[in-house]
């Protein structure tokens, strides 16, 4: 059998002549796309509701339907509430605890405790003569270097390509650093606040930049992910996570640092570092406790409502039992279910 490849424009072609098929494959890309775009919570919702909640639903109210010819509502009550409220409990209450957190404590609130190490580490080797108006550039410039240069193994890379990554991830943190004012902040300043989707595209240019910059500056690809950056965690120990995310993370950790200086950045030294350090790690495990806490603690209620709301019986099974009881009857014994 002979397979041939199909060119883009087979494809568009294809679309052009066939519009409604054109209509189904464009809304289903932007589906796709809203859905990658909500991140891993708007994906786990998606496979949860077709892998489990809406599948197992249908089976409760047909439970038993071909011995009693009905619908089994009490069965579907038990299935929907049980998978309807389990995954939803599961990814909202450690979102709701995190966003509730990044309101109240800061940003970095969200940050993993991998990264609050290495983040520290590299604000600790900056000189102590930066002020609250220089750190920003200071400190993005000394992620930006050690990103490059622990991604691509290489230590001569240009101070034209680490100022190029330290200006676009300055330009993200503005962007989202505008999107935190106030409403009168901005009518002050006389400014458009940006949208959710500008803030995303921000990002997307950031990690477009430093995979650029890697494949210009790597020597080999092997086992290389281009939308990976690595970082150091201690001048021994290194670590990886999503370009975007370390990015995220190194914007709000230098934001919610200046907290702790004065104007004139007076009080920036290793052990106001050290105590920022261990004053987030303490945070931030007291956080993914609460998260698990809290998160257990509402879940152990879905098993008594839908008991409750299925009539404290086994549905499924119930009709069977009931066939079972006449079938015992007619022939003149008595089983119990």
């Amino acid at each position: 059998m002979k397979i041939s490849a199909v060119s883009n424009s087979q494809i568009n072609n294809a679309n052009k002549n066939n519009p409604s098929f054109r209509g189904v494959s464009d809304g289903l890309v932007k589906f796709w796309q809203l859905i990658d775009n909500g991140g891993r919570a708007a994906q786990f919702t998606v496979e949860d509701m077709c892998g489990t909640n809406i599948p197992r639903s249908i089976k409760g109210i047909t439970a038993g339907y071909k011995y009693t010819h009905k619908l089994n509502w009490a069965a579907f009550a038990q299935e929907a509430i049980r998978e309807f409220l389990t995954g939803p409990t599961m990814c909202l209450t450690p979102l709701a605890i995190i966003s509730l957190a990044k309101l109240t404590m800061g940003k970095t609130a969200n940050t993993k405790i991998e990264n609050i190490k290495n983040l520290s580490y590299i604000m600790s080797t900056l000189e102590r003569k930066s002020s609250k108006e220089t750190l920003d550039n200071d400190f993005i410039q000394a992620v930006a270097s050690d990103m490059l240069k622990t991604t691509t193994g290489k230590e001569d890379i240009s101070s034209d390509d680490i100022k190029t990554l330290t200006d676009k991830i300055l330009e993200y943190k503005k962007v989202l650093d505008t999107s935190h004012l106030s409403k009168e902040e901005i009518e002050r300043l006389g400014i458009i606040k940006p949208t959710r989707k500008e803030i995303k595209e921000q990002l997307g240019e950031v990690e477009t930049v430093f995979e650029s910059l890697v494949k210009k500056n790597k020597n080999s690809f092997e086992n290389t992910s281009f939308l990976t950056a690595k970082y150091s965690i201690s001048p021994a120990v290194t670590g990886a996570t999503k370009t975007k995310n370390y990015a995220d993370y190194a914007v709000n950790y230098v934001n919610d640092f200046k907290k702790c200086l004065k104007e004139d950045g007076s009080l920036f030294s290793s052990d106001t570092v050290s105590k920022f350090k261990t004053g987030w790690l303490g945070k931030r495990l007291a956080l993914i406790v609460s998260m698990v806490g809290v998160t257990g603690f509402l879940m152990s209620f879905v098993p008594k409502l839908y008991t409750h709301f299925s009539g404290n019986v086994n549905p499924n099974a119930k009709a069977i039992y009931n066939e079972a009881d006449k079938l015992s009857s007619s022939n003149g014994k008595e089983v119990k279910a």
